[in-house]
């Protein structure tokens, strides 16, 4: 399923059958993770969901990798499913990533906003100067 969001990114039905076949399964959450490789996402996603898929693409910006290993979706399914409790090194940001990553939405922050006011909070030192 492609999300609004997505479909102004230019990601439209004319790259629908791309994204199907891509790098997008990295990106369901685990609440939305289906049981079967024909229907691989089980509901919309929500904004807790959308957090999730920024800790994704932060994984992928600080580690240069992504977060699991597609060998087939059974693997994947069970990857996502089991989450991600150790990062491969810490830093500044760890538990804000930890935190977008999380298995469980209610423990995630509740929509991007709060994602990205913990990043602006945690970016800035004590002077309130930009640490970035």
């Amino acid at each position: 399923a492609i999300s609004p969001y997505q479909s102004k990114a230019g990601l439209d039905k004319k790259r629908k059958r791309n994204i199907a076949n891509g790098a997008m399964h990295y990106f369901i959450p685990p609440e939305n993770v289906a049981e079967h490789s024909f229907n691989k996402m089980k509901n919309v996603t929500s904004k807790r969901g959308e957090v999730y898929q920024l800790g994704v693409i932060m994984y992928f910006i600080f580690y240069n990798k992504l977060p699991f290993i597609l060998e087939t979706w059974n693997s994947l399914r069970a990857q996502i499913l089991s989450g991600i409790s150790i990062l491969p090194e810490h830093n500044l940001y760890s538990n804000l990533l930890l935190k977008a990553l999380s298995l469980s939405p209610k423990e995630r922050h509740k929509s991007s906003v709060d994602l990205y006011t913990d990043w602006q909070n945690i970016s800035q030192n004590k002077n309130g100067e930009t640490s970035i």
